[in-house]
């Protein structure tokens, strides 16, 4: 998704430009980006305490959700699901949401160009969507992590059991 704008000066922030088309999942792993810049950082991986996820998910429920990342991730899963599903299917979704981010977080080049982005914002405190495409770039290029969502799904599903391989291969 392109950048609009990034700035680190306070409030601190990643506009994006209009016109996407993403899923719950992909929207929340987006909200949750911060979080997995700073778990890059620290080399300390975690999806959210399932206590405050909970919190966060009733906030939204409850229609006293705020402009927090955290909110903002749970407003998605809700919306995804629609409220009549039920919590569960809104912690699936959110859950989804952040197991996306921690699996594009934890790729080598995209932790490269967290701290590239991170040192020149250091320096500048506000960038053009340009600007930081050009230094993310410079280690991932636009629209290669589009298919992470479909790859991890993928990655999740069961593969076949090795006996099951060896019993159709005597068959043929």
């Amino acid at each position: 998704m392109p950048i609009d704008f990034i700035r680190v000066c306070k409030p601190a922030m990643v506009k994006f430009k209009r016109g996407n088309n993403l899923s719950a999942p992909m929207r929340i792993a987006i909200d949750f980006a911060g979080a997995i810049g700073e778990m890059s950082r620290l080399r300390c991986w975690s999806t959210i305490s399932p206590h405050d996820e909970d919190d966060y998910l009733n906030r939204i429920e409850a229609g006293s959700g705020g402009g927090c990342d955290e909110c903002k991730m749970a407003g998605w899963a809700w919306m995804a699901v629609g409220l009549s599903a039920g919590k569960s299917a809104a912690q699936e979704v959110f859950r989804n949401g952040q197991r996306l981010a921690l699996n594009i977080g934890q790729r080598r080049v995209v932790q490269q160009a967290i701290r590239a982005l991170a040192a020149a914002l250091m320096e500048k405190h506000t960038m053009t969507g340009k600007e930081a495409h050009e230094i993310i770039e410079k280690y991932i290029k636009f629209g290669e992590l589009k298919n992470a969502e479909t790859d991890q799904e993928n990655a999740d599903r069961p593969t076949p059991d090795d006996s099951e391989n060896r019993q159709s291969q005597r068959i043929n």
